[in-house]
């Protein structure tokens, strides 16, 4: 299993998806914007819709085997939360632009949705998809 897991992967669908999004203005989606004070940092997907002169900035998190990407270990479940509130601590940092800042989580095990919840409680938002192999994917959101 390659480090890292399947966010990438993620970020190209989303921003595939947002791209297509109807609406009446021009939206322009990017990944990897450098939009933080600190110029290492990077945001994970750019929404912007060129109308409204409106832009959402989306860090990601997806739950995989190497959940963290400065770990080469297997990385528990129950601390996977813990990266989704790293990111959300970085949201709230405030960035360069003015925008709207939101942590987006995938959730599969049922092991880490029970500790993000007890983590977490009700401040963030929970949605959960029934896959058609069973599994249960939960999409965590936090408005930073």
């Amino acid at each position: 299993m390659q480090k890292g897991g399947w966010e990438g992967w993620a970020q190209v669908e989303l921003t595939n998806v947002f791209q297509t999004l109807p609406g009446d203005g021009v939206v322009n989606v990017e990944r990897e914007v450098h939009a933080y004070e600190n110029a290492r940092q990077a945001v994970d997907i750019k929404i912007t819709d060129v109308n409204q002169q409106k832009s959402f900035l989306v860090e990601l998190k997806c739950e995989s085997l190497f959940a963290s990407a400065d770990s080469a270990t297997q990385q528990a479940g129950n601390r996977f939360y813990l990266n989704f509130q790293d990111d959300i601590q970085k949201l709230r940092s405030r960035t360069r632009q003015q925008s709207i800042p939101l942590a987006l989580m995938f959730i599969i095990s049922d092991e880490a949705r029970r500790e993000t919840d007890s983590y977490f409680g009700d401040n963030v938002q929970r949605e959960d998809f029934s896959l058609p192999d069973g599994w249960t994917l939960s999409i965590y959101l936090a408005v930073c």
